[in-house]
């Protein structure tokens, strides 16, 4: 039995989804029933729990031969949420796969725990890293408590990059963005790596079953990588639309994501601003290199950033997250 962590998320979903389509007994362990209905329906076991605590990990393990650790947190308000998500529910999980796992234990980082580009070097798995966010830090300790795992246990971790496609809510905010005349852009010429969700999850059930990926670290992103300013040129293109750039100093970034991350602090939910957000965003590149899981897995991607960023519209125009050009929003019956 395969089990998922962060099942009811972005790229946890799917992963979760092509594993039942492969016919494998997949068990998600999620935080909500609710949330997690639709992949019971799918045909996956759900587990409820959360993974700070001990016994969830002991009770979600039960019969595992594989972990997909996908859970954890990207948005917070707080420096002990950060750790509590990535760190400690990682531990939790790690000792317990320790004890009575048995398999590949595979968990998903990011290219955040690395750091980011040096000297317009994309980062390597031999870089020593060095985050500069909390949310960086974090992952990198989670990436730690993994591969602590002592011999003969089996882990591999992925670093992706910027990951898009259908369902992601935090890349819509570009193509919302390219469909404006004007788009207020920090740095640019800040150039990242990105990888397509379908693409990553097919690098995550490879890694999952290859024999060379035995306590390895990987990168995975689809080359090219973009500044910025093409990433919302390349979402305004698909869209028919043609976005001009308005570059954005470096203040004006940290006062609007210190006025964004108060204001989420009133409202008690955190958003993708935040002033951790702003060390990330006025870097000189966030950008690495996927040759090793090339080399040593064959793994490469599929699609090409226009046709991922032309599939990932079709999603959400067909789901009216975005409205087709030509048609009239739906009028409210009155009364």
């Amino acid at each position: 039995m395969d089990l998922v962590t962060g099942a009811t998320g972005f790229i946890g979903g799917i992963l979760a989804r092509k594993l039942l389509e492969q016919g494998k007994k997949v068990r998600c362990l999620v935080r909500s029933l609710e949330k997690g209905r639709p992949l019971a329906e799918a045909g996956a076991e759900l587990v409820q729990g959360d993974l700070v605590r001990p016994e969830v990990a002991f009770r979600a393990l039960a019969g595992v031969d594989r972990v997909f650790h996908l859970a954890g947190v990207t948005k917070a308000l707080r420096k002990q949420e950060y750790w509590a998500g990535n760190v400690q529910a990682s531990l939790n999980l790690a000792r317990a796969f320790s004890l009575q796992g048995k398999g590949r234990f595979l968990a998903l980082s990011s290219l955040a725990a690395a750091g980011p580009t040096r000297a317009g070097a994309p980062r390597t798995e031999e870089d020593e890293p060095s985050p500069v966010s909390l949310y960086g830090r974090s992952k990198l300790a989670g990436e730690q408590a993994v591969t602590s795992l002592p011999e003969p246990h089996s882990w591999t971790v992925l670093r992706p990059p910027i990951v898009y496609g259908p369902g992601d809510r935090d890349f819509f905010l570009v193509f919302k963005a390219a469909r404006r005349r004007r788009v207020p852009l920090a740095l640019p010429g800040q150039v990242c790596s990105l990888v397509h969700v379908e693409d990553l999850v097919r690098a995550v059930l490879l890694a999952a079953e290859a024999p060379q990926a035995h306590r390895k670290v990987y990168f995975v992103s689809s080359p090219p990588d973009l500044s910025g300013r093409e990433m919302v040129e390349l979402a305004g293109r698909v869209q028919g639309k043609i976005p001009r750039i308005q570059p954005v100093p470096g203040f004006a970034v940290a006062f609007t994501c210190r006025a964004a991350w108060l204001w989420a602090w009133i409202r008690g939910k955190p958003g993708i601003l935040s002033p951790d957000k702003a060390r990330e965003m006025v870097q000189p590149g966030w950008a690495c290199d996927s040759s090793r899981i090339r080399e040593e897995l064959g793994w490469s991607p599929a699609l090409t950033h226009e046709e991922g960023f032309r599939r990932t519209l079709a999603w959400y125009r067909k789901e009216g997250w975005i409205k087709q050009r030509g048609t009239a929003p739906a009028l409210k019956p009155e009364g």
